[in-house]
C-alpha cells in the first residue's frame, strides 16, 4: 500500500531513480498519428536472456519500478517470460499496451500472475469512430475498453489500472466525461501531452495542428482544466501530479513548456537494443552517439560517472520541454511537498500506488 513512500524515501536518500521505461520493441500493430515508435520498429531487441543481464544490471541503480512499453509490448511473443523475469528480479512491473485484439483476458491473466502489478491502457476518446482514425485500426475504443474492465475486476487488488489519455484539440472538451467514465469502470485517468506536434509539422502523415492544443479557444481552455481540477480535488481518480495538470494549462496559455526537469536521473529510457537515454525524446541521439548499454558490465559505473551526468544535463538544457507526466511526476514526488501530500492521499484512498 505504501510502495510510494518506499520509492520516494529511497530515491531522497540514496539519490537513485524511481522509474525506468524500458522499450522491448519499436514495432505496434497500430499506426497512431502522433506516435513515432514504429519509425524504427525493424531495430534489434534484446532477447530474453539479455533482458535477464538487463534486470541484473538496473537493480545495481536501486531503481524500484520498470515500466515495460514500446512499440506495443504485448507482440513479443515472450512477453509472459519478460514479466516473471522482471518481477523475479525485484522490481515492480507496469506494461503501457494499446489494448489491441492480441491482448486477450488470457495473456493478460498470465502476466499478472507472473507479476505484473500495473497496467496502463491507451485510450484518447470513447467516440469509436475518431479513436479508429487516430490509430489507423478498427475497433480500438472496444478492445481498450474489454482490456480494462478485465484487469480492473479481476487484478485492480494488485496495482493500478488506468487509460492513458493523449490530450489532444480532438478530444480536449471530452476530456471531464472521460474522467467521469474512468470512475464508473473502476480505473484511473492518465493524461499526457505530445509535444513533438510542437516541432514538427506532421503526424504520421496528418497534420500535427489536429492535436495541437495551443489551438483551442482561451474560454474553453478554462473551463475543461477549470473541471478537471474540480473532479481532482473531488477525488476522482486521477493519477496525474495536480502540479502536471496546472503546468499542461500554462502550456496552452503561454507556449512554455520549459521546467526544472530531472531525466537521466529521477527516470531513464531504455530502448529495445539496450541504449540507455534520458528520455523519449531523446533517443536518436542515443542510437547515433550511445554512452551506456544496460547490457554492458560496465553499466553501472557509466552509468554513475560524471561524464554521463553532464551528457544528461547538456541534454536538457537544450530542450525546450515537455509535457510528459511520466517524468514530471516523479520529480515532483520527490521534491513538491503538495505532490507528496496528493499522493499519500490518493493512495490512502485507493489502496495502491498511485503516482
Amino acid at each position: 500500500m505504501f510502495d510510494y513512500a518506499r520509492d520516494a524515501i529511497s530515491s531522497v536518500l540514496f539519490h537513485t531513480p524511481m522509474n525506468v521505461r524500458l522499450w522491448l520493441t519499436q514495432r505496434c500493430n497500430y499506426r497512431c498519428e502522433m506516435c513515432s515508435a514504429v519509425q524504427d520498429s525493424n531495430g534489434p531487441e534484446m532477447d530474453l536472456d539479455a533482458l535477464r543481464g538487463a534486470f541484473r544490471n538496473l537493480k545495481k541503480t536501486r531503481v524500484r519500478q520498470v515500466v515495460l512499453t514500446g512499440g506495443e509490448p504485448t507482440l513479443r511473443a515472450d512477453i509472459v517470460d519478460i514479466v516473471e523475469a522482471c518481477a523475479s528480479a525485484g522490481f515492480r512491473v507496469r506494461m503501457q499496451t494499446n489494448g489491441g485484439p492480441q491482448v486477450t483476458e488470457a495473456l493478460l491473466d498470465r502476466c499478472y500472475d507472473k507479476g505484473l502489478s500495473d497496467l496502463s491502457v491507451s485510450l484518447d476518446t470513447l467516440d469509436p469512430s475518431l479513436q479508429d482514425e487516430i490509430c489507423k485500426a478498427r475497433g480500438v475504443v472496444s478492445s481498450a475498453l474489454r482490456v480494462l474492465k478485465h484487469a480492473a475486476a479481476r487484478h485492480g487488488h494488485r496495482g493500478v489500472v488506468s487509460a492513458n489519455v493523449v490530450m489532444s484539440a480532438l478530444n480536449f472538451q471530452e476530456l471531464p466525461s472521460i474522467i467521469r467514465a474512468t470512475r464508473q469502470l473502476g480505473i484511473f485517468f492518465g493524461p499526457c501531452i505530445y509535444t513533438r506536434s510542437f516541432t514538427s509539422d506532421t503526424f504520421q502523415g496528418a497534420p500535427a495542428d489536429r492535436f495541437d492544443l495551443r489551438s483551442i479557444p482561451a474560454d474553453v481552455r478554462e473551463s475543461v482544466f477549470d473541471q478537471m481540477l474540480e473532479l481532482y480535488d473531488q477525488d476522482y481518480p486521477i493519477i496525474t501530479a495536480s502540479r502536471t495538470l496546472r503546468a499542461m494549462r500554462d502550456f496552452m496559455r503561454s507556449g512554455s513548456m520549459a521546467w526544472p526537469c530531472r531525466a537521466g536521473e529521477l527516470s531513464f529510457d531504455v530502448l529495445p537494443s539496450g541504449e540507455l537515454a534520458p528520455c523519449c525524446e531523446k533517443t536518436a541521439s542515443a542510437r547515433q552517439a550511445p554512452v551506456a548499454n544496460i547490457r554492458r558490465d560496465d553499466f553501472l559505473a557509466v552509468y554513475q560517472s560524471r561524464e554521463f551526468r553532464d551528457k544528461c544535463r547538456t541534454a536538457r538544457e537544450a530542450c525546450p520541454g515537455c509535457l510528459y507526466a511520466c517524468y514530471r511526476d516523479p520529480a515532483y514526488l520527490r521534491y513538491d511537498p503538495r505532490t507528496q501530500v496528493e499522493t499519500l492521499s490518493k493512495t490512502v484512498r485507493y489502496g495502491k500506488w498511485a503516482s
